[in-house]
């Protein structure tokens, strides 16, 4: 592996560890929960779970998590005073980029 590489690699852990820390994971509870309870309900007649509840768990655990980083960049001023820690508001995580993909989500 070339240094350049080695580089690469190296950013690419940062930036996903800096994500993950953004996404607030260890709240992700509050949306897993729900989806795992409607999807208790809708086999309360003893069928069987496949891939799709397991997808809809992912999706539901993960929610949170987008949901937060869209909202540290939308309140990045206000985050800079409330949350300095953050990574998006440090700069640890860079925001380029979000706006481009947020612009394009709302259409």
């Amino acid at each position: 592996m070339s240094s350049g590489e080695n580089h690469n690699h190296e950013d690419m852990k940062r930036f996903l560890y800096q994500y993950l820390r953004s996404m607030r994971l260890y709240y992700s509870f509050v949306t897993g929960t729900t989806v795992l309870f409607g999807i208790w309900m809708a086999h309360a007649d003893g069928s069987a779970w496949g891939w799709r509840e397991a997808m809809a768990l992912i999706v539901g655990f993960l929610a949170w998590g987008v949901n937060q980083i869209f909202s540290d960049y939308c309140d990045r001023k206000e985050d800079a005073v409330n949350a300095p820690h953050r990574p998006m508001v440090s700069g640890e995580l860079e925001a380029a980029g979000l706006e481009e993909y947020q612009h394009d989500s709302y259409r």
